[in-house]
């Protein structure tokens, strides 16, 4: 609750008078804090899921719940902050006053939440590490699963580069703002309308649609061209709502991993599996950061302000932008595919990790052998 908030305002409380180079020591200590502090935030919280509920149906209603209201979190900053940081009195007081509101909204997670599952009796130990590493080598469908992302989300250099196709492209950098709007607002209905779709159709089913439909609209988006950009914002819009789907349904298969590593191993470390996610979630972003440099060199991109570009360039960055998404999905998807868990055998499974039911009921009521 204080870690997030105290961290985020030391970022933008830099005194202006420091020399260039305690800035930049300023900053880096600053945003070492920040990055600790929020992953000792994410992986409980989105763990939490798992605690408060043996029920996967209610997982995912929670997670897609927690998704809505992070797409608002996300939303809201991105209009209010232009509209009051001048009357605020710059940066350092308006990011105060977000925290402050950052902290408030936090509280009530240390007192209403109920962990009232916690898929050990009383005579259980805490796992040892090695029991925890022999938790993640033999939970193969967790690995799987995010080796198929770090292949996909390297390669999803989209948001690394939309400032540059915005100015080169579009010819302002002001469209970035709406070209993140576009894609960044639908997942609030997506994450709304997961759950009643989740009635209808298999979990990994509606997963891997959206991950092919919202790929395929970067191939449309591509051969649509980016001389319209209102064209373009509609196709985002749509792509978005894809987006949605992918986002909010990640962090329901981390659930559906825990209780298969549970079942196979008899270990329930579950804190493991979702501090996986906030690595591989990392390591993904670093990738594709590292990508994008590497691909706008290949097209003599040149960095500076003013700096003559090539008369080429509009077109090769559009390609990058819309189409090296779309190999990395055709790389991950053999990957994907590999992935078996359902949600029949993922109920069966936390059933018997529970106690309510023995393994030879379980195995007996699942569609594979696993």
């Amino acid at each position: 609750i204080l870690a997030i908030p105290l961290s985020t305002v030391l970022v933008f409380a830099i005194p202006s008078g420091l020399p260039i180079g305690l800035k930049v020591a300023w900053l880096v200590v600053g945003y070492m804090l920040w990055d600790t502090a929020y992953t000792i935030g994410d992986v409980p919280i989105y763990a939490l899921s798992t605690a408060m509920t043996n029920n996967p149906a209610e997982r995912t209603l929670l997670i897609s719940r927690g998704r809505f209201w992070g797409s608002v979190a996300i939303f809201l900053p991105m209009f209010l902050l232009p509209l009051v940081r001048t009357s605020l009195g710059g940066w350092t007081n308006t990011i105060l006053v977000f925290c402050i509101f950052c902290a408030i909204t936090m509280l009530p997670v240390n007192f209403k939440v109920k962990e009232r599952f916690n898929g050990r009796g009383e005579d259980k130990k805490d796992p040892t590490l090695k029991e925890m590493v022999r938790y993640i080598v033999k939970n193969k469908y967790l690995l799987i699963f995010y080796i198929a992302f770090l292949v996909y989300y390297s390669f999803n250099i989209s948001s690394t580069m939309s400032i540059i196709v915005a100015r080169h492209c579009f010819g302002s950098e002001g469209y970035a703002s709406l070209m993140s709007l576009a894609l960044l607002a639908p997942p609030m209905l997506s994450a709304l309308l997961v759950p009643p779709l989740l009635k209808k159709m298999e979990k990994f089913r509606l997963f891997m649609l959206s991950l092919i439909g919202m790929n395929a609209l970067c191939v449309v988006i591509y051969f649509v061209g980016y001389q319209n950009f209102m064209v373009f914002l509609v196709l985002t819009v749509i792509r978005g709502i894809g987006y949605g789907f992918v986002s909010t349904l990640l962090y329901t298969f981390i659930g559906d991993c825990c209780e298969y590593g549970t079942y196979k191993t008899g270990v329930d470390a579950k804190g493991i599996a979702f501090a996986a996610h906030t690595f591989f979630t990392k390591f993904m972003g670093a990738g594709a950061t590292a990508l994008s440099s590497v691909c706008l060199a290949m097209v003599g991109y040149v960095s500076g302000e003013g700096a003559v570009q090539p008369a080429t360039l509009p077109g090769h960055v559009w390609a990058l932008y819309c189409l090296v998404p779309v190999l990395g999905l055709l790389i991950a998807l053999p990957i994907f595919r590999m992935y078996k868990l359902r949600d029949k055998d993922i109920f069966a499974m936390t059933k018997c990790n529970e106690g309510l039911i023995t393994r030879e009921e379980a195995e007996a009521s699942m569609s594979q052998k696993y």
